[in-house]
């Protein structure tokens, strides 16, 4: 189920509404500070706030431990409710407000919009037997269907209490098809895992890594065969105590298995974001990866781009949305967005500015060509770097 755009407004940095479009593969760019990682866990809270207490999950890794509080836009107009949204196809647009409630010590949804309830509804809150129901009363522009029902709440899905029978909600499947990896990746451990365990996922990759793979997988082999291709090493298993550890050796030379923490940072970092593409091959939904080239050498850096994009291309169900400011991910993007993924990429540029940061995406025509100048930031640094160099020379050779 492809999302097909995220809304937001007074949330975190972000005071005004903001908008993305979401292709196959999805980039955000911009300068440090300016909210890129607010924007990218924002599916990963969405997803991790279908069950469970009413509302939005505050203990989710993506709060980062800030509470409601880390979560809302305290500037102008701080005092205006939080908006989150999301489009999937099929399935709709959804849309709530939460503010906090003092009388609950929590915070509420004071309104909300869904393909099967209509275009607005506001909510109030009230206690019944020591449970949190909602009473709910519908603000609809077509006459005669406006009403008032009690709706329970697991997490941000609502249901009418007393329904004999309720179609499921889209938002079911949502939950289960987002990944996040954060920029502080784990690999597999030198301890390894137990065998037959399939512990829960997390945004460092430390859980499930080693136990989604054994040695005879496709997931396997793939990652394998791109350490082979791209690093001289291939991925090795052998099960010791009952437990199994993974380890890289080197194809150029007989050496002994090397543990993953012995290896260097880019290759360990790497291990998670392989792992979690080979998940989006054979099931596609959305990941979200923070610095994919985190510690990867620029070669390292294309070979990944390329698989991201190969992944994307076998499975017509499977986003990607990474936030970097690697040029290599740009250019690899430029580059398949005139190829194989003509028309499935969307570039975002996320800026501070008055007022709050904003997202804006930056438009490309038939031939990948950005419409405006706002890439142009993005390669100022090395080419202004170059033009000192060739200036220093020459100096030098008067």
């Amino acid at each position: 189920m492809p999302v097909s755009r995220l809304m937001f407004s007074r949330y975190r940095c972000f005071q005004e509404a903001q908008a993305l479009r979401l292709g196959k593969l999805n980039l955000l760019y911009g300068t440090n500070g300016a909210g890129k990682s607010a924007v990218l866990r924002l599916p990963a809270l969405l997803a991790g706030s279908m069950r469970g207490a009413p509302s939005l999950n505050l203990a989710h890794p993506a709060v980062a431990g800030g509470g409601f509080n880390g979560l809302i836009w305290h500037g102008d107009g701080g005092g205006d409710p939080l908006m989150l949204g999301l489009e999937l196809v099929p399935g709709g647009s959804f849309r709530w407000e939460l503010t906090w409630s003092e009388a609950f010590n929590q915070p509420v949804i004071t309104a909300m919009e869904g393909p099967w309830r209509g275009p607005s509804q506001r909510l109030e809150w009230r206690s019944d037997r020591g449970q949190r129901d909602l009473k709910a009363q519908y603000f609809e522009d077509t006459p005669g269907r406006s009403g008032r029902e009690i709706l329970r709440f697991h997490g941000l899905i609502a249901r009418r209490d007393h329904a004999a029978s309720e179609p499921e909600s889209p938002l079911t499947a949502f939950e289960a098809k987002v990944s996040w990896l954060t920029a502080k990746r784990v690999g597999p451990s030198r301890a390894g895992v137990s065998e037959g365990a399939f512990p829960p996922s997390d945004p460092t990759g430390a859980a499930w890594s080693e136990a989604l793979l054994a040695p005879a997988t496709v997931a396997f082999s793939s990652v394998s065969k791109w350490y082979e291709d791209h690093c001289q090493r291939a991925l090795t298993q052998r099960t010791l105590d009952q437990a199994r550890r993974l380890s890289l050796r080197k194809m150029s030379q007989a050496a002994p298995d090397i543990p993953f923490p012995d290896e260097g940072l880019g290759l360990q970092q790497v291990f998670p974001v392989l792992v979690g593409l080979e998940r989006l091959r054979e099931e596609g939904g959305l990941l979200c990866i923070e610095e994919p080239e985190a510690h990867l050498h620029p070669q390292l850096q294309r070979a990944l781009a390329d698989r991201i994009a190969e992944v994307l291309v076998e499975n017509d169900q499977a986003q990607v949305l990474l936030e970097t400011h690697s040029e290599v991910f740009l250019n690899a993007a430029l580059l398949h967005a005139i190829t194989d993924l003509r028309g499935a990429v969307r570039l975002h540029w996320v800026a501070q500015g008055d007022g709050g940061c904003r997202v804006r995406e930056v438009q490309l025509d038939d031939e990948g060509r950005p419409q405006d100048d706002t890439l142009r930031a993005a390669y100022e640094v090395v080419n202004g770097q170059r033009r000192e160099i060739l200036s220093a020379r020459r100096e030098n050779a008067r």
